[in-house]
């Protein structure tokens, strides 16, 4: 190891303590939000920089989920909520969207999009989920298994859409998101263009069938808002769970799918199959969707969350 390196590593770390000292976060590799209560009940939010406008919209929940609750929480403790597709694999404990479970130290909370994500079409998410309740209730024009997004985030993804070119019974579209004024990772507060112009709207996919969701570089933010759409929805198995998947019941909420896809073709045709069974699961999906995946239920988890760790 050069001299250099052994001499960086401990003034990263007196930065890092100078920076507390003084007031300031501590410099981080990944996207985040330091958070704490100080004297006089103020609330304190320091927002690194990060993709698009997932830090504002995780702030304004942030807000939501303390305004009544700061004056009895723990005052100068120090929360860290990483905006990551995905949260680090060090030690240091943390809020994050959706960790695997072998993690340690860290917690599940719900995502940036419960506010919402425009640069996507999502200027408000609970007009987009009552959308996608009335758009369900139209029955399906299109009998196939529907997916659009970017293949290129995980390699199951293009695995679907070599899968769906050969199966009449699925349509899965890759879509390559552009601005033509800035760099895509920079929030315009408008939905984004597409390069070959195939943006199809979340309550637009309730014209199909089924609906698909699958893991992107982490978790997948739309699997929440597939499941208000009253269609039965396949959910692929990963690792990143967000703070309600252990909620969800195979066969129940959702028809489980491998991770490789491998047995996607034959979950397809147990649906084709048991129409009954699918109209159930849809339902079912849709009734904890309301219940529990509602901007006013993930701000109350977020309170729950925030209460327990300032206590």
């Amino acid at each position: 190891m050069s001299l250099s390196r052994l001499v960086a590593v401990p003034r990263r770390r007196l930065e890092n303590r100078i920076r507390r000292l003084v007031g300031l976060p501590q410099r981080r590799k990944h996207a985040y939000i330091e958070f704490f209560i100080s004297r006089g009940n103020a609330v304190n939010l320091y927002l690194s920089d990060v993709h698009q406008n997932r830090n504002e919209a995780t702030a304004h929940m942030l807000l939501e989920a303390v305004k009544t609750t700061k004056y009895k929480l723990r005052q100068d403790k120090r929360l860290i909520i990483c905006t990551d597709d995905r949260p680090p694999e060090d030690s240091e404990p943390m809020m994050c969207y959706a960790p695997r479970p072998d993690m340690r130290n860290r917690i599940a909370i719900p995502d940036f999009t419960f506010w919402d994500w425009p640069d996507v079409g999502i200027d408000d998410y609970p007009s987009l989920t009552a959308a996608m309740v009335e758009a369900g209730k139209a029955p399906p024009q299109d009998d196939r298994l529907f997916w659009i997004g970017n293949p290129k985030m995980h390699e199951n993804r293009q695995r679907l859409v070599d899968i769906a070119a050969d199966d009449p019974r699925m349509l899965a579209t890759g879509i390559t998101w552009v601005k033509a004024d800035r760099p895509e990772n920079h929030t315009a507060g408008t939905l984004m263009g597409t390069r070959d112009a195939n943006y199809v709207s979340l309550p637009d996919h309730c014209r199909h069938k089924y609906l698909i969701d699958v893991e992107g570089y982490g978790y997948s933010a739309r699997l929440k808002i597939l499941l208000f759409s009253g269609r039965p929805v396949f959910i692929q198995e990963r690792p990143w769970r967000e703070f309600f998947h252990a909620w969800l019941e195979p066969f129940v909420h959702f028809i489980p799918v491998r991770r490789d896809l491998s047995d996607l073709s034959a979950q397809l045709e147990w649906a084709e199959g048991h129409p009954e069974e699918c109209r159930e699961i849809a339902g079912n999906a849709q009734a904890f969707a309301q219940r529990h995946l509602t901007r006013e239920a993930a701000i109350a988890y977020l309170r729950e969350v925030i209460d327990r760790e300032l206590a």
